[in-house]
């Protein structure tokens, strides 16, 4: 989620993965925005990319997928 706690656990997150070896596409914050948090994590934890979904009051794999290829073709360089 984006908002209240999501710095801390997404940082621990990157953290422990990189420390693994794991490589990190991207980050995806799922909510409403919250530039602040948006910032914090982008200078902290230095993702290659930070994507915001909006909330999903049902989460079904029609709409991932509907949400996952606007933002992935809408944003891809």
């Amino acid at each position: 989620r984006s908002g209240l706690g999501t710095i801390n656990h997404t940082l621990i997150s990157l953290h422990i993965l990189r420390d693994n070896g794991i490589k990190i596409w991207g980050i995806v914050l799922n909510g409403s925005r919250h530039s602040s948090n948006e910032a914090a994590i982008k200078y902290y934890g230095k993702p290659d990319r930070l994507y915001v979904f909006p909330e999903m009051e049902t989460i079904n794999p029609e709409q991932l997928e509907r949400f996952f290829y606007q933002t992935f073709t809408d944003n891809a360089s």
